[in-house]
């Protein structure tokens, strides 16, 4: 669908991908449950469902139960490949950074939505450049892509044409 600078995207009905499922993830999902959208979470331990972290009332999601699926990491790819958008919260450690790299980019399906609120070194910046993961635009026109190749945090839409549609911040 081409993007409309002035309405946005609807939301009901897509699909979110949340990787990182702690306090920002759940709060994150809440919410999109509440838009009616359909979620997925990803995190390291997908095993602890419950969250205590959680610590205002009516936020969040402490017991687990908004995502039809909670999966792992070696789940990634799959749920990826599901996503109208996905929500990266994880922190930055040895094991996350990266984790968005050029194999997780060809797994998303075309015009899915990343949305990077976690720490920039999540999405590999290197394999962005690299062009080889099905993106028709010139990313290097973009401005705001060069914003991402440097600090990492941006929202972007893969696999467009519609100059609209190109990675933006």
């Amino acid at each position: 669908d081409p993007v409309d600078p002035y309405t946005g995207v609807p939301v009901r009905g897509r699909t979110l991908v949340v990787v990182g499922y702690g306090g920002i993830g759940r709060e994150t999902a809440r919410v999109a449950a509440a838009l009616g959208m359909r979620v997925i979470a990803v995190t390291a331990r997908p095993e602890r469902r419950t969250d205590d972290a959680v610590l205002v009332p009516g936020t969040g999601d402490p017991d687990g139960s908004i995502p039809e699926r909670i999966v792992g990491l070696d789940g990634l790819h799959a749920a990826l490949a599901e996503a109208d958008f996905v929500s990266l919260s994880v922190p930055l450690t040895p094991s996350s950074r990266g984790l968005i790299d050029a194999a997780a980019l060809r797994a998303m399906r075309p015009g899915a939505w990343i949305v990077n609120t976690g720490r920039g070194p999540v999405i590999a910046a290197a394999d962005l450049l690299k062009n080889d993961w099905g993106v028709d635009a010139d990313l290097w026109s973009c401005p705001s892509f060069t914003e991402l190749a440097r600090d990492g945090n941006a929202v972007m839409r893969w696999n467009t044409l519609h100059p609209l549609d190109k990675p933006r911040v």
